[in-house]
């Protein structure tokens, strides 16, 4: 189909090439990369970061794996009916058809890839952590520039940073350019949701957050020069508007629905506040919870598909500036009222604060423990990693606690700060990151039990 703008967008091209047989149909690729994200250890981990409550003993409450899950359904579901009436329109063709739902649904399964422990206040340590920095260390602020851009560390940046870089083979790294799961310019765009470097000043839109960082731009740019973007100019490759949307309908349901298991709302109580919603309201007949959570999923399903295929000029042309479930009021309001009495009634109660400082404090502890690490010299950190690999001799120099240190980065992080340096980026840069990359890859079990040892709490286990 000579006319299907998806030719283009949907591409098997990658940083380097697949060693994977007859990889190169974007058929085949697309289910590659969705391989290559399930059996990733950083999706794996998911299972023990938290949704909404952290360290949650009761298992039918979300963990961000379970999440991801769920996204990757709702975001399916909105694919196919999206792909259905395209290739009736004949605006996609029969090749790109699948594609186009796999490749929705691996961004959905990696959209959380990135996250630190304790979700959002993980992220606010590691911010607090960059933006102080400085002052309890004089000297480091002019001389790490990364600091600029950690102090504006999200989720979103540090997936790209995973699934780019930080997956790569250790052994390998040095025989060959770095490139984490090697995933196609397509899927990686597919889930890229901001469009600015993170460090950058903030402004609105899809540049109000960080999108990657410094250390991952010229990948970024390869991909936007292969879909034909102006790196100068960038935009959001289409999918990702599917995928932004299934993360809406999929989180402002569950969460309230975790409320309801941990005890904290009832289902009377959020059954009232769904009738209330613009797309819910007069559903003409007694809705039970199950019922009204039904037909929530179905419509809004119904309302991101419908905008998509309503704007599908300007999102093809890269001019659509808001995402699908907020041009339509009815949308919006049915989402932002979710999201309010989640706000209400979840997530200002004792117990989730009491979690959420505790998640701070545990994050912003251990960054305090790996810091000394950056006034080291770049030679003595070079002898503590050599050291590794019981090669250099460290001792009798002062670093017997900055050794035990190093000794618990991961292999695969210290061979994506070799990666680093080797690229040019400077040393120091790449060693700060290498201290957040470790941290950041934490689940919440292993953040809390890594902070007890280092504080002399409990006994390594």
């Amino acid at each position: 189909m000579t006319n299907s703008p998806y030719q283009k967008l949907l591409t098997a091209t990658r940083s380097r090439p697949t060693t994977v047989p007859s990889g190169s149909s974007i058929v085949e690729a697309s289910a590659s990369d969705r391989s290559r994200v399930i059996y990733s250890a950083p999706f794996r981990r998911l299972q023990q970061k938290a949704q909404v409550f952290s360290l949650e003993s009761n298992a039918s409450v979300r963990s961000r794996l379970t999440h991801s899950l769920e996204v990757a359904d709702v975001g399916r579901r909105i694919a196919q009916k999206v792909v259905n009436k395209l290739y009736q329109d004949r605006l996609i063709g029969m090749e790109e058809s699948a594609p186009f739902v796999t490749i929705v649904e691996t961004a959905c399964l990696m959209h959380d890839i990135g996250n630190p422990p304790f979700g959002h206040f993980g992220e606010a340590a590691i911010q607090e952590w960059a933006e102080t920095l400085p002052t309890r260390r004089p000297g480091l602020g002019e001389k790490i520039q990364a600091l600029k851009s950690l102090s504006q560390f999200d989720g979103n940046p540090q997936g790209v940073r995973v699934v780019c870089r930080l997956q790569s083979d250790p052994l390998e790294m040095g025989k060959q350019p770095t490139e984490g799961l090697n995933l196609t310019y397509t899927q990686l765009l597919a889930s890229l949701k901001y469009l600015r470097v993170a460090g950058q000043d903030h402004s609105s839109g899809f540049l109000k957050k960080p999108g990657f960082f410094e250390s991952e731009r010229s990948t970024i740019e390869k991909a936007w020069k292969a879909m034909e973007y102006d790196p100068e100019k960038p935009r959001r490759h289409p999918l990702v508007f599917i995928v932004e949307a299934a993360d809406d309908i999929a989180y402002c349901m569950s969460d309230l629905e975790d409320g309801v298991e941990n005890g904290l709302v009832s289902k009377d109580q959020v059954l009232k506040s769904m009738l209330a919603l613009p797309r819910l309201s007069n559903p003409g007949k007694e809705l039970t919870f199950l019922g009204a959570k039904i037909k929530y999923a179905s419509t809004m399903i119904d309302r991101a598909a419908t905008q998509y295929l309503k704007q599908h000029e300007d999102i093809i042309a890269g001019k659509l500036d808001q995402a699908i479930l907020d041009i339509d009021q009815e949308d919006k309001e049915t989402l932002k009222g979710l999201k309010k009495f989640a706000r209400a009634y979840l997530f200002n109660t004792e117990a989730i604060e009491f979690t959420e400082l505790s998640g701070f404090a545990v994050v912003r502890g251990l960054l305090s423990r790996f810091e000394g690490l950056l006034e080291l010299e770049r030679d003595k950190f070079q002898l503590l990693l050599d050291a590794r690999s019981n090669q250099g001799d460290w001792r009798g120099k002062g670093l017997d606690t900055a050794k035990r240190l190093v000794g618990r980065l991961p292999e695969k992080h210290v061979a994506a700060y070799h990666a680093c340096v080797k690229e040019g980026i400077p040393e120091i840069d790449c060693r700060a990151h290498l201290i957040v990359d470790y941290v950041a890859g934490m689940t919440d079990n292993f953040a809390l039990e890594t902070h007890r040892t280092l504080s002399g709490i409990q006994k390594h286990r």
